[in-house]
């Protein structure tokens, strides 16, 4: 069905008369001809573009038609239907463009600015199960920037509350990197002190780039697939990368560890084969 008849077609569906049916048709019409002029490498989602216009609409009436910001809605709408050109656009000119601008404006630090950028763009483009992406939330009544300004201030105000919750966020992380090494689990618990700042020292040692995704997958809770639609590569890309950091924590903190404790690589094994001992026990007891 090409635009004029599915234009038509729902104009008829929200029971106008005749000739107010052809009036909105029309409007509608006009309106995908602007945006697909602004956007012409988009209009494969012209006619599923006529049908989210008409559902934004106040009233379905030309004036109401006349209000919306057709073609930031365009933009939007195949951003939410995950069109790679429309996402990237908007990341263009609205995520890495004028709301970092406004970051920039407010004693940001690169390194925080890009993670800022990064969870917006999580927001925005990442759908939850069962769920749309935000994007395609927007409804075409203000500019399409400001209604991401909106998301990147809020983004900004999670990111100044970001350093109340290292303590536990270190906690979550730390779990997660120790997950199924049950004896280094037992010697974090019975060398607590040593092994908080050997975690944090290897945590440290990161770069922006690691640390984000950890924090994404450990704490914010992204599974493989989401990563890897996040990051535009394919899943078993994402699970190598989630991989890797994990050994690299891992590793960072079993070396700084040794060190804090002055033991040589033996000894520290030898602490591994107690955690062992230690751990058959408490099972035995359980069990």
């Amino acid at each position: 069905m090409d635009v004029r008849a599915t234009a038509l077609a729902t104009a008829r569906e929200a029971g106008l008369p005749p000739a107010a049916a052809e009036a909105l048709a029309s409007a509608l019409v006009d309106a995908t001809a602007r945006a697909t002029e602004a956007h012409p490498a988009l209009a494969r989602h012209a006619t599923g573009f006529v049908r989210r216009l008409v559902e934004v609409l106040e009233t379905p009436t030309p004036e109401a038609v006349a209000k919306v910001h057709v073609e930031d809605l365009w933009l939007a709408h195949a951003a939410g239907q995950g069109d790679a050109a429309a996402i990237g656009t908007i990341e263009r000119a609205h995520v890495h463009g004028s709301a970092a601008g406004r970051l920039r404006g407010q004693r940001f630090s690169p390194d925080e600015i890009a993670e800022i950028e990064q969870n917006l763009r999580e927001h925005l483009f990442v759908a939850k199960p069962g769920e749309r992406p935000k994007i395609a939330q927007y409804a075409g009544r203000g500019e399409l920037s400001g209604w991401i300004g909106v998301s990147a201030t809020r983004a900004a105000l999670r990111a100044r509350k970001k350093t109340e919750r290292e303590v536990s966020e270190s906690g979550v992380i730390s779990r997660a990197v120790a997950d199924g090494d049950v004896e280094l689990a037992f010697v974090k618990e019975a060398y607590r002190p040593a092994f908080k700042e050997a975690f944090h020292d290897a945590l440290a040692s990161l770069d922006a780039k690691e640390r984000l995704l950890l924090r994404q997958h450990a704490v914010d809770g992204l599974g493989i697939d989401a990563l890897g639609e996040l990051y535009g590569v394919h899943r078993a890309t994402a699970a190598r990368w989630v991989a890797k950091v994990r050994e690299a924590v891992l590793d960072r903190t079993r070396i700084a560890f040794e060190k804090r404790m002055n033991v040589g690589r033996a000894e520290f094994e030898s602490l591994l084969r107690l955690a062992r001992s230690q751990l058959d026990l408490s099972l035995k007891r359980v069990l």
